[in-house]
């Protein structure tokens, strides 16, 4: 599974992003890769204008923090 988390640098992003990273290094039985985007332009293919949002194998998932366990477990 590939994870990107479009990312602006904002507090907010980089706590979606550490928590999709944390969960992702706990799931030893599946190869998920998360990485972090910050290219506005590459962010805007995605149809994205206020970050953070989360791409699942290229299709947008969610948009805006995460913040609670039960959203990361639907990521």
């Amino acid at each position: 599974m590939n994870i990107k988390v479009l990312i602006s640098g904002c507090e907010k992003c980089k706590h979606t992003y550490t928590l999709l990273k944390n969960a992702a290094d706990k799931m030893a039985n599946h190869e998920v890769t998360v990485t972090a985007v910050d290219d506005i332009l590459e962010i805007l293919k995605y149809d994205i204008i206020s970050p953070p949002a989360v791409i699942v194998n290229e299709k947008v998932v969610h948009k805006g923090q995460i913040g609670r366990a039960s959203c990361r477990e639907r990521v």
